[in-house]
C-alpha cells in the first residue's frame, strides 16, 4: 500500500474488509487512506465507502469525513490520530515502520493478515494464508469471501475447484457462492 498509495483498488478493500466486526478498529485509517489518496477527487467514491463504514464509525469520526466530502484531504491537512492508515502524513518518515508492522501483524487475525500482505502485493502469500485458515475454519465467511475475491481477481477458477474439493475431502461444505 504504501509503495502504490494511489491503489484504489487495495484501498477500497481495506474499508469493505475493516467494515467488518472483527476489523473495525482500522475503518478510520482505512477510510482515512482512501481520503488521503484521492484528494479532492472520487467523491462518488469515497462517499459510497462512507456511507458503507457509517454504521461502524463513531458519530465524530463520521462528522469528520462527512466535512471532507465536498473537498477531500490533502496530505498537509491536520488530521485525527489514525491507526491503521499507511498514508497519514504523520507515519511517514518513521524509520522502524517495517519493524512495528511485522510486530503488529503477529498480533492481528488472519483476514488483517492477508490485507497487510496483499497491500504488498504478496496475493500468493494472502492466497495461501486464507486457504490454510478456511482449510481450518470451514464456516468462517469472511475468509471464504477474501478467498473467493482473490481467486476471482487472479481468475483462478482451478484453484476454487481445488480448495471445494480440499474442503469437501474433510466432511465440509463448499462456501456459499463458490460453486
Amino acid at each position: 500500500m504504501s509503495r502504490n498509495p494511489k491503489d484504489l483498488e487495495a484501498h477500497t478493500r481495506r474499508v469493505l474488509l475493516a467494515a467488518q466486526v472483527p476489523l473495525s478498529d482500522r475503518l478510520f485509517g482505512a477510510l482515512l487512506d482512501v481520503f488521503l489518496a484521492l484528494g479532492p477527487n472520487g467523491r462518488h467514491l469515497r462517499e459510497q465507502l462512507l456511507d458503507r463504514a457509517a454504521s461502524h464509525l463513531d458519530p465524530d469520526d463520521q462528522l469528520f469525513f462527512r466535512h471532507c466530502l465536498a473537498e477531500g484531504l490533502r496530505p498537509d491537512a491536520q488530521l485525527p490520530n489514525a491507526p491503521g492508515s499507511v498514508l497519514d502524513p504523520a507515519i511517514i518518515g518513521i524509520s522502524r515502520l517495517v519493524e512495528k508492522q511485522r510486530v503488529a501483524v503477529a498480533e492481528v487475525g488472519v483476514l488483517e493478515q492477508a490485507i497487510s500482505l496483499l497491500d504488498d502485493g504478496d496475493l500468493e502469500g494472502a492466497k495461501q494464508l486464507l486457504e490454510g485458515a478456511l482449510l481450518s475454519n470451514p464456516t468462517d465467511v469472511a475468509i471464504a469471501n477474501e478467498l473467493l475475491l482473490i481467486y476471482k481477481h487472479s481468475r483462478d477458477d482451478l484453484a476454487v475447484t481445488a480448495m471445494v474439493a480440499r474442503l469437501q475431502e474433510q466432511g465440509a461444505a463448499a462456501p456459499e457462492g463458490w460453486v
